[in-house]
């Protein structure tokens, strides 16, 4: 684990939320803020690359503060920065929460607060009844 590389992606991951956000479609900074650090922490550490099938998954259950996902995403060469705009937009794969059938970089379609522990523990046992 590199302290500073991780430490400096949260740096660009805040940049992009606050560079990319448009007035009016990004309403809980404090939100998005708050959990640049663990999402960043978690994928760099755990998650790996995103386009193996066999991977560990990041279940967003605050997907209201799905934007920073978005622009951690972006940082790291998963879409394309520019897209960051179409956010919030019909048809755009950046929606108020993340939506697993727009892209296969996001695990979860989040909703309600709170399921994604319920969602985690479900999609880990089935994973275990499958690998046996």
């Amino acid at each position: 684990m590199n302290i500073d590389h991780l430490n400096q992606l949260s740096l660009e991951v805040r940049r992009n939320v606050i560079e990319y956000a448009k007035v009016g479609t990004v309403y809980h900074f404090g939100g998005e803020l708050s959990c640049v650090e663990i999402m960043v922490y978690i994928y760099s550490e755990f998650i790996g690359d995103l386009n193996q099938k066999k991977r560990s998954q990041f279940i967003m259950s605050k997907g209201h503060s799905c934007f920073s996902l978005y622009c951690l995403l972006a940082q790291m060469g998963y879409f394309d920065k520019e897209e960051l705009y179409s956010y919030k937009q019909l048809d755009s794969v950046f929606q108020g929460h993340p939506d697993m059938k727009k892209s296969s970089y996001i695990d979860f379609s989040s909703g309600s607060l709170g399921q994604g522990l319920s969602v985690g523990v479900g999609k880990a046992l089935a994973i275990d009844y499958m690998e046996t």
